[in-house]
């Protein structure tokens, strides 16, 4: 299994657009299907969203396309198999106190959104970790928010 069937894209900022489906399995390594985008969500590679109403995923977030971050968040998305997509995309992209206003995602990828216009120096150390250090520091805020299983 490809990890997470998209080639990672190098990148110093996270996009805060998202892909349809069907961009998606434009992107995939091996010309991807529907099965594989099911089955990349099954094991915690990814996460998608729901639209409002919707009965399937319909989008996905680019951040968690862009390097480090498809080898990473494997590691935290274990933690939310039974919420929503929507309530895992909250977690990801609100800023934390924990995290020095920072999000979860920008600390898991050791880099800002595009949209952030400023990072201070106490918010750069946060980024600058190893991602183990990373990982470690998003597992404790996981666990602080009740949404550990």
């Amino acid at each position: 299994m490809s990890i997470p069937y998209v080639a990672p894209e190098v990148r110093t900022t996270l996009p805060v657009s998202r892909w349809a489906v069907s961009e998606l399995i434009l992107r995939m390594q091996n010309q991807g299907s529907n099965a594989d985008v099911l089955g990349a969500l099954e094991a915690h590679c990814l996460y998608g969203i729901q639209k409002h109403g919707a009965d399937v995923i319909s989008d996905f977030p680019v951040w968690q396309f862009i390097w480090p971050v498809p080898y990473l968040i494997r590691k935290i998305l274990p933690y939310f198999s039974e919420k929503p997509g929507a309530e895992i995309h909250v977690f990801w992209t609100v800023a934390c106190d924990e995290l020095n206003e920072l999000s979860p995602a920008e600390v898991l990828a050791g880099m800002p959104y595009e949209t952030r216009e400023f990072v201070d120096e106490c918010q750069r150390r946060y980024m600058v970790q190893t991602s183990q250090e990373r990982i470690k520091r998003l597992l404790s805020v996981v666990e602080s928010l009740d949404v550990y299983l």
